[in-house]
């Protein structure tokens, strides 16, 4: 009797320990999907930044040879995470929670700036239709230059962290005094070297080189 009773018994707690394990096998499927889709989430923002960034390049370029563009990128888009950071978070170690954070944050300042940034070309351009004298059109134009190399810089910055994360995405730490830290300020000073070679190579261009839709020099 009780032999017939323990087997049915057993039957049921296997069953279900046989079911708690798919069921655990299938979270783990998921979390990790989860985990490389926010990866290729970064990828996909990286190349928007590196295109961007050239937009802001020619900007820094246009004004320092004395003219304006009224146009702007449009905003960083960060879909995955916004939608599905929460399904994973529990999965993802300290550094990369304080990565993934920091590099979505910096996005959403990024973009807020941007939409700024688009409001001000609009005053710019209409104190410019307006008629200046040169010294109020210089100064016009110079606190527009100002302003994308604000932008410049702070696309710059997001850009590194998400190669650090590519570059280290089991763990990104973000130390203070160490290495990555190290890594950063050095890249903060290869950005302003970078910036002023813009700017002194652009010395050189008048702004009619700035109406040509095709320009050899651009693909070599």
């Amino acid at each position: 009797m009780e032999s017939k009773t323990l087997l049915p018994l057993a039957s049921v707690v296997l069953g279900w320990l046989l079911g708690q394990g798919g069921t655990i096998l299938r979270e783990r499927r998921s979390s990790k999907k989860l985990r490389k889709a926010l990866l290729t989430e970064l990828e996909d923002i990286r190349e928007q930044l590196i295109r961007t960034r050239l937009t802001y390049a020619r900007k820094i370029q246009m004004a320092t040879a004395g003219c304006f563009e009224g146009t702007n990128s449009i905003s960083i888009s960060s879909y995955f995470f916004d939608n599905h950071y929460k399904d994973v978070i529990a999965d993802l170690s300290a550094s990369q929670r304080r990565s993934y954070q920091l590099i979505h944050e910096s996005i959403r300042s990024f973009n807020l700036e941007s939409s700024r940034f688009s409001e001000s070309c609009r005053t710019t351009y209409q104190k410019l239709s307006n008629g200046l004298d040169k010294a109020a059109f210089s100064m016009e134009i110079q606190k527009w230059q100002g302003e994308i190399i604000c932008n410049f810089k702070n696309l710059s910055d997001i850009l590194w962290y998400i190669n650090y994360h590519l570059m280290h995405p089991k763990n990104p730490e973000l130390d203070i005094l160490g290495p990555m830290h190290q890594s950063y300020v050095k890249y903060q000073e290869e950005l302003d070297f970078e910036i002023k070679t813009i700017i002194e190579k652009a010395k050189s261009l008048k702004p009619e080189d700035f109406r040509k839709i095709y320009n050899e020099s651009d693909f070599e």
